[in-house]
């Protein structure tokens, strides 16, 4: 049985961690206005961060659900993906997409993500 917890080991907490993968980025991933930027890590789990910009996303409650968004569909595929830092980024404005138009934008970003890293 796979553990679906979403444990603060499993989030990219300081400037180090951020910088690290911003510094060297082994997998590129991106599908409308949103990115995944991953680098392998030395621990045996994967971790995630997220960088939600103001500038795209005016209404905290716009913010806070892809925030949501994003962590969920993380945890639900944690166990597909091998030790990697990833962060997920909005590059752009999804403020005329619907909710589930989102979340199935960023299922697909984190699904082909753990497609291009099965193990």
């Amino acid at each position: 049985m796979e553990n679906f917890s979403f444990r603060p080991h499993h989030r990219l907490l300081t400037k180090h961690d951020y910088s690290t993968v911003f510094e060297q980025v082994d997998v590129r991933i991106s599908k409308g206005p949103y990115l995944l930027l991953c680098r392998t890590n030395q621990l045996e789990h994967p971790r995630l961060g997220l960088v939600i910009r103001k500038k795209f996303l005016k209404c905290a409650v716009d913010r806070n659900l892809l925030k949501r968004l994003a962590r969920e569909n993380f945890r639900m595929r944690q166990y597909l993906l091998p030790n990697l830092d990833v962060i997920f980024i909005n590059r752009g404005n999804s403020d005329q997409k619907t909710n589930t138009e989102i979340s199935a934008l960023v299922a697909e970003l984190f699904e082909s993500l753990a497609k291009r890293h099965a193990k």
